[in-house]
């Protein structure tokens, strides 16, 4: 769940080599958590 708007879904919008890049399909909201780590859908 989106901590901006509390609706939507991640969707991974890129990763580099340490990170792996979310964004919020709803309000567009971006974040992002270090490659390995499992994303809750």
């Amino acid at each position: 769940m989106c901590p901006s708007c509390g609706n939507g879904r991640f969707v991974v919008v890129g990763e580099d080599s340490e990170f792996t890049y979310l964004a919020c399909s709803n309000c567009g909201f971006t974040n992002y958590v270090p490659k390995g780590v499992r994303i809750y859908r």
